[in-house]
């Protein structure tokens, strides 16, 4: 079928079906993102957005130009707040051992490439 009206229904056949396939693409996303963060509750989003406009060669609508944007929106992953330092080379240190406290000593005393 090479001409069909644009549709709902058949609105995933466009661009050799590239439209259908992005969307389920997007979709995977959304429910992997559900499924690995289920204790996130802020909603997920799948937008679908259709852009069109005229072309207009003898004063009226003989074409229409347009394209298909499909994307996710999910919640940001971010990290609880941390504790950082820094010295006077303008570096931002931070302790991997001890998150919360950037001056806690290791357990075993030993020493990293920071402490300089």
């Amino acid at each position: 079928m090479a001409r069909a009206e644009l549709k709902l229904e058949t609105l995933k056949d466009l661009n050799l079906g590239a439209v259908g396939l992005v969307w389920d693409q997007e979709l995977a996303v959304i429910m992997h993102d559900l499924h690995d963060r289920p204790g996130v509750p802020k909603a997920r989003e799948l937008h679908l957005i259709l852009r069109v406009e005229p072309i207009s060669e003898h004063g009226g609508c003989e074409y229409v130009r347009g394209d298909v944007a499909i994307f996710s929106r999910l919640p940001k992953r971010k990290t609880r707040e941390l504790n950082f330092a820094t010295d006077v080379q303008g570096r931002l240190i931070f302790n991997s051992e001890s998150p919360d406290s950037v001056d806690q000593n290791t357990l075993f005393g030993k020493e990293t490439a920071s402490d300089d």
